[in-house]
């Protein structure tokens, strides 16, 4: 059986004997959740009751994760973090904690990865990205400043202090062959960084 939905949830369906069939309907943005039906007859009952065990695949996510990305734009490159472990490159930044403002979380990341203060600037847009990592879905909502650090130099990019990240350099012009995550941003950034653009300052990628 396959069900298809677009909430995450519980159905449980009702039988006049008492008894409950528990559907664990648990699915995400009309992705696809493969149920098993195992049938035994329960004890005193002629007719089979069956239960229903939900099997995943790859599509059932956490509660959706708040992050806080910065886009340091100099001389028409762009600052860029990149995993040496997994390779994929994104913003700057990283989650918010607790009741802190997306500002305050943005200066604190990037004091911990670069060891030097920045200046957050003003708000660029909200992106909403989807992805699957060791057998789960991930969901995040990505919350894009500009922001500034003293003195930057384009010969010698930021070094980290973490030993799995490393800052680049990109081109803004290029953005899209620089293998940026979410995809759309490398589409949207150059709009957002003009300051009279006056369109939409959100996007999905479900």
């Amino acid at each position: 059986m396959i069900v298809r939905g677009r909430e995450l949830g519980i159905l449980r369906i009702g039988m006049c004997d008492g008894f409950w069939k528990h559907v664990a309907g648990e699915w995400w943005n009309g992705r696809h959740a493969r149920l098993r039906i195992l049938w035994r007859k329960p004890w005193g009952f002629k007719s089979p009751l069956a239960h229903i065990v939900t099997r995943t695949v790859n599509c059932i996510p956490d509660t959706p994760e708040l992050l806080a990305r910065g886009v340091c734009l100099h001389r028409g490159r762009l600052l860029l973090c990149r995993n040496r472990h997994k390779g994929n490159v994104y913003l700057p930044g990283g989650h918010l904690e607790g009741e802190e403002r997306a500002p305050e979380a943005l200066r604190r990341e990037i004091r911990e990865e670069l060891g030097r203060p920045c200046t957050v600037g003003r708000f660029l847009g909200v992106v909403q990205h989807a992805f699957d990592e060791k057998r789960r879905r991930v969901v995040e909502i990505n919350l894009v400043f500009a922001f500034r650090l003293s003195q930057p130099r384009l010969d010698r990019p930021p070094a980290s202090r973490e030993k799995a990240l490393e800052f680049i350099w990109h081109p803004l012009q290029t953005l899209g062959r620089s293998g940026l995550e979410p995809r759309i941003l490398a589409r949207l950034l150059p709009a957002w960084l003009t300051p009279s653009f006056r369109g939409r300052r959100w996007a999905s990628t479900f």
